[in-house]
């Protein structure tokens, strides 16, 4: 406990921000593509009843992907990248002090 007080006491407010926030995209993202594969399985499971409205789950499950899914992925991945890149920088002028 007292090294993740330590860690977190030791980073700069824009590290501590973009973890929160990459880590809330990322969750969000994980929500965003379960939607995306229950709509893409709900396709499938419509059998050949042409009164079901399962067969249009199917194209709609791609067209989330690339509306929803991408974008929230690409946020998510520059989130976590940019967090990498602060933490590095903050880790390296940390151990730069004598």
């Amino acid at each position: 406990m007292a090294a993740v007080r330590d860690w977190w006491r030791r980073h700069t407010p824009l590290t501590k921000v973009l973890l929160v926030l990459a880590s809330l995209a990322s969750a969000g993202t994980v929500v965003i593509l379960v939607f995306i594969v229950n709509l893409f399985l709900a396709g499938y499971s419509g059998g050949n009843n042409p009164q079901s409205i399962n067969a249009l789950a199917f194209p709609l499950s791609f067209f989330f992907f690339v509306i929803a899914g991408v974008p929230a992925v690409l946020i998510s991945a520059g989130l976590w990248v940019g967090f990498g890149i602060t933490a590095a920088r903050t880790s390296r002028r940390q151990s730069a002090r004598p």
